[in-house]
């Protein structure tokens, strides 16, 4: 399944009459995980790229690291790490690299709440 496109995936999932075809948005809902066998959802692959992200580090060190991944594995491993929460992450690629821009981590203020 992983080497399928997405058309390809709905069609499978079509065919066989345990499954319906998921909302249109399936593939970015952070909770939705195919009802495939090993399939994961993209939070479950976020756990996984954190798990290894923590094994790797190495405080103090002055070497650099290059961590390889798909975006929304690096995105929700950074939800994972604790460094940004889901809804607040953009991540873009083009030519130049990866980039990564999110609002940190902190509670957030109902505006509402303000003028009470």
């Amino acid at each position: 399944m992983a080497y399928l496109t997405v058309s390809q995936i709905e069609a499978r999932l079509d065919e066989d009459p345990r499954y319906s075809v998921p909302h249109f948005a399936w593939k970015s809902e952070p909770f939705y995980r195919l009802p495939f066998p090993g399939a994961e959802s993209l939070m479950q692959a976020g756990q996984w790229v954190a798990l290894h992200l923590r094994r790797y580090q190495t405080p103090g060190s002055k070497s650099l690291k290059i961590i390889v991944g798909h975006g929304a594995a690096l995105r929700h491993a950074a939800v994972h790490l604790g460094l940004v929460s889901n809804d607040r992450l953009v991540i873009w690629c083009h030519l130049t690299g990866m980039h990564m821009h999110g609002i940190a981590k902190y509670p957030r203020v109902n505006p509402g709440t303000l003028l009470n």
